[in-house]
């Protein structure tokens, strides 16, 4: 509670606090921590998975896509999303093996996904990259890129007989009375 006056006791508002005894104000709920109700003495830590952008929150977010909030009383998220992986909103785990939490996603096939990718689907004109890096970028043309790659080489070189256009997922054979060298060609 809170005491404007002296005979008026108020209950602290939702997204503020009122510590121990004799608030004359209640306080907003400092960064990374939310209050959803009155007359609380302490805001709550924003949990994993969470983000609590600014002073006096009544609710906390879901993390923003492209990170990870894998720490308690976030207020913006810090770590971005693994190579390989691309981050949705809510995500909180590192790990994307783990068991608990929501982890990141791997990277599909024929595309590559650098640190900090928000969405799956690449963005792409005619088979070039983005230039928004927070997208999955194609495959490099000579090079596969398998699940969760996280370069434009992927997966590696293309095998000899076989050829690897943008965004190849696997090396394709080439048909029967054609060519392709061992550089990788497409």
């Amino acid at each position: 509670y809170f005491c404007e006056s002296v005979d008026t006791a108020e209950p602290c508002p939702s997204g503020s606090y009122c510590p121990g005894t004799g608030n004359t104000n209640p306080l907003p709920c400092f960064p990374g921590s939310y209050s959803p109700v009155t007359g609380l003495s302490n805001c709550i830590l924003c949990e994993t998975g969470n983000q609590c952008p600014g002073w006096g929150r009544v609710s906390p977010e879901p993390c923003r896509a492209g990170f990870v909030c894998d720490e308690v009383g976030l207020a913006v998220p810090e770590r971005p999303c693994p190579g390989g992986y691309y981050c949705e909103e809510g995500t909180s785990v590192e790990d994307p093996n783990s068991l608990v939490g929501n982890g990141p996603l791997p990277c599909e096939p024929g595309l590559f996904c650098l640190f900090g990718v928000a969405h799956q689907k690449a963005s792409m004109m005619a088979g070039l990259p983005s230039v928004d890096l927070a997208l999955p970028q194609p495959c490099a043309e000579g090079y596969y890129c398998a699940s969760n790659s996280s370069t434009p080489m992927g997966s590696g070189r293309c095998f000899p007989g076989h050829y690897c256009p943008p965004n190849a997922p696997f090396p394709t054979q080439v048909p029967p009375g054609s060519f392709a060298g061992d550089d990788g060609g497409a």
